[in-house]
């Protein structure tokens, strides 16, 4: 958009709705990990990178997780 010279406002608005529909997406991705890894821990919903972890260890990869997903 800004090679073919678009408006500056143009462009400033994909850019928010590009920001938003990642935010979006990343949310649930947060939502999909708590239900299976977090809350399915111990069952066969859980993923097998889960499997071997505690939930307290879940619970520190979800804030670490979280954290580089708020940046």
């Amino acid at each position: 958009m800004i090679q073919s010279g678009d408006y500056c406002c143009d462009i400033l608005t994909q850019l928010a709705a590009t920001r938003s529909a990642l935010e979006q997406a990343g949310a649930e991705m947060v939502a999909s990990h708590v239900k299976s890894c977090i809350l399915g821990h111990g069952t066969s919903e859980a993923h097998d990178h889960a499997q071997p972890m505690s939930q307290d260890e879940l619970m520190e990869e979800l804030k670490v997780t979280l954290s580089r997903l708020m940046r």
